[in-house]
């Protein structure tokens, strides 16, 4: 069996319709991003399923939107346990902080969140 590898968020199946009208409208700026303090995504399902590999492609999509380069997103794993601890809300606290260096936005990417420490 051939692994399916999407390059482009029009390549990837999105689980709810709601969630797919959503992310597509705003890759393709049909919807503002973000609005009305909305400025996240919560990606979440079964192991396996692109959720990491979404979440690497938005950063590129919405930056492109603003004409911008694609940024280097700043990617963070939690622990083995599944847990964000003090730690590591502290660090991307401190890197939301500062002024991207590349495109009009920081990007941060949690992987492997199960619940608050």
């Amino acid at each position: 069996m051939k692994n399916y590898d999407p390059n482009k968020i029009i390549d990837v199946v999105i689980g709810s319709a709601d969630g797919d009208y959503i992310t597509r409208n705003i890759v393709s700026g049909e919807l503002d991003f973000p609005i009305a303090g909305k400025n996240g995504f919560l990606i979440y399902g079964a192991f396996g399923t692109g959720k990491t590999t979404l979440a690497k492609m938005l950063p590129d999509e919405i930056e492109r939107l603003h004409g911008n380069p694609p940024p280097p997103p700043s990617f963070y794993e939690v622990d083995d346990d599944g847990k964000v601890n003090g730690k590591l809300l502290r660090n991307i606290d401190n890197a939301s902080k500062l002024y991207p260096i590349f495109g009009k936005f920081n990007h941060f990417i949690i992987d492997r969140w199960i619940s608050l420490a």
